[in-house]
């Protein structure tokens, strides 16, 4: 499971990370204590402005067998199938 913590900025490196400051008790699981962020942060970015984030694998779903004239719902799976990924899936699907 993941949480997405709104209004916090990437930090630049492990020492001026607000994940650190929240887990002072246990700290980061990878900081490295290098001048930049380790290779394997567990952080990502979302894109400064992005749409709604849905969950495309069940709209395709529903979309499936759901429209009367199978050439657009071909094409509407196959848009939802090529949209960008903003953040990867998780659980039973990921």
């Amino acid at each position: 499971m993941s949480i997405i913590v709104k209004g916090m900025e990437m930090p630049e490196n492990c020492t001026r990370c607000d994940y650190i400051g929240l887990n002072v008790a246990i700290g980061c699981p990878v900081m490295s204590g290098t001048n930049g962020r380790a290779t394997d942060c567990p952080l990502i970015a979302l894109p400064d402005t992005h749409g709604r984030l849905v969950d495309a694998d069940a709209l395709i779903e529903d979309v499936d067998g759901d429209l009367t004239d199978s050439i657009a719902e071909g094409r509407a799976i196959e848009k939802i199938m090529d949209a960008p990924t903003i953040v990867e899936a998780e659980g039973e699907n990921g």
